[in-house]
């Protein structure tokens, strides 16, 4: 009898140390970034732009999509995410934020200008929470930004 508790000790210890090594895998992978900002246009702060944390830059999937934020009356954003929820297989981020905005357009019209940049390597950190938030300072929203676009096609709530 006491055999077959002595297996069954065993085989619950075991269990319980494969279930804790998975979940430890799991947090390692889990990783997590921060970005905030303040966008203006010209003096002025820029209220309503909608600014997106993307996983990858390579990607506009919305799949792919972290966070997405609209600026305050003050300008200000702060976009956060993490890879809580994905597949082991795309823990890693790449992140890329972009910024869809009306600056210098008719507001009136279904169409904004784009622009992106990617966020340092040494912002994404690991766990459920990003341990620095990536700030890049107050951007001006009427220069021309490097491969900038117009976007007919954006939508609001993906």
């Amino acid at each position: 009898m006491w055999m077959v508790k002595m297996k069954f000790f065993i085989l619950l210890f075991a269990v319980s140390l494969c279930l804790g090594f998975i979940n430890a895998s799991a947090g390692i992978a889990l990783r997590a970034t921060s970005v905030k900002g303040q966008l203006n246009c010209g003096t002025k702060p820029y209220e309503g732009a909608f600014v997106r944390l993307f996983r990858s830059s390579g990607k506009e999937d919305t799949n792919e999509i972290l966070d997405t934020r609209m600026t305050s009356p003050t300008g200000l954003f702060h976009v956060e995410g993490n890879t809580n929820g994905r597949p082991l297989n795309e823990t890693d981020i790449d992140a890329y934020v972009r910024v869809y905005h009306k600056c210098g357009l008719d507001e009136k019209k279904n169409e904004y200008r784009k622009f992106g940049f990617k966020i340092p390597s040494q912002y994404v950190t690991n766990g459920r929470i990003a341990k620095k938030t990536y700030d890049v300072g107050i951007l001006n929203l009427e220069i021309k930004y490097p491969k900038e676009t117009k976007d007919k096609k954006f939508v609001e709530n993906p």
